[in-house]
């Protein structure tokens, strides 16, 4: 998963099979974070609830799994290019929910009911996490 993957997936550009796609030539080999990750290094994107409700529909569709909101989370949280703005509603939610993707044994685990519940916390409804 790569940062251009991740941002032309929140774009609609490419389905969630391309995002999780595995390069073979490169996952063979041991390479640094950063060189895996091919980070974006010029600009910013940022991510609204409307790109995390794409993904817990992918996953609720089967089309991504569950460990790969760990994985999206990670990236988003440590890269320069995606934000989200902590000042707005919708944006401190953003930040919420890849926060608790990003640490499932500190916060909920990553299962499908809990996925369903993200999904209502970030259409503004209630939510009732499952521990």
């Amino acid at each position: 998963m790569t940062e251009p993957k991740i941002r032309d997936y929140f774009l609609e550009l490419i389905p969630a099979k391309e995002l999780v796609k595995v390069d073979k030539s490169k996952s063979e080999k041991k390479m640094a974070y950063w060189k895996e990750v091919e980070m974006i290094q010029e600009g910013e994107f940022i991510i609204t609830p409307k790109h995390l409700l794409a993904i817990c529909d992918d996953v609720l569709n089967g089309n991504l799994k569950l460990h790969h909101m760990t994985t999206l989370s990670l990236i988003a949280i440590g890269s320069d290019y995606f934000v989200w703005d902590m000042e707005d509603n919708g944006g401190h939610k953003v930040g919420e929910v890849l926060d608790e993707w990003c640490n499932p044994t500190i916060n909920y685990p990553i299962t499908l009911p809990n996925v369903v519940q993200w999904k209502n916390y970030l259409l503004n409804r209630e939510r009732e996490m499952k521990l």
